[in-house]
């Protein structure tokens, strides 16, 4: 995933049924909140389940949340 705001994050993305699933590591919840607006405002998407991790190593916390229009 990528855009001029993201700079290329790890992030993997897999969609079924118009549903985007967000899972991967971020450095910030300004990164993950980021990445699931830009899911969500992809053509066609109408939920995100956004997994993301904000942080690194040991002190990582798991975000967690489904957004749709």
């Amino acid at each position: 995933m990528s855009n001029r705001n993201t700079g290329g994050l790890a992030i993997d993305v897999d969609t079924r049924n118009a549903v985007v699933t967000l899972s991967g590591s971020v450095k910030s919840d300004a990164e993950a909140e980021l990445a699931g607006r830009i899911a969500q405002n992809t053509r066609g998407v109408s939920s995100v389940e956004n997994q993301l991790t904000v942080g690194e190593g040991s002190h990582c916390r798991r975000r967690g949340g489904t957004r749709s229009p």
